[in-house]
């Protein structure tokens, strides 16, 4: 569990540092707080270097989708916040990803 932990360490840090070049280079968004950066790098940094591709979409409201990207073996994945002006800002990420398939609610 402890190379696991140390492997999503160096993934998330490999993804920030990404996102904060693209963040120097002048291409940032106003949500300065978070590793924001162009859709188009956000996601081809997850899919050609994590092997994450999008398995989920929701709308947060007007302005905001939220999407999830899986490793197809569910190893990693990653939430990203994608603006109306096509700004994605990654907001959290993790292991084990589980493809829920249900047809009564959860009880969480």
């Amino acid at each position: 569990m402890r190379i696991v932990n140390l492997i999503v360490f160096a993934r998330n840090i490999a993804v920030l540092g990404v996102l904060w070049l693209t963040m120097a280079a002048g291409v940032a968004s106003a949500q300065s707080g978070l590793n924001c950066g162009p859709l188009q790098i956000v996601e081809d940094r997850l899919v050609n270097v994590f092997g994450e591709s999008r398995v989920s979409a929701g709308m947060i409201d007007a302005a905001r989708v939220l999407l999830i990207y899986a490793a197809a073996d569910g190893e990693s994945w990653t939430a990203v916040i994608l603006s109306s002006t096509d700004v994605a800002c990654v907001v959290s990420s993790g292991t084990a990803w589980t493809d829920i398939q249900t047809t009564q609610p959860l009880n969480l």
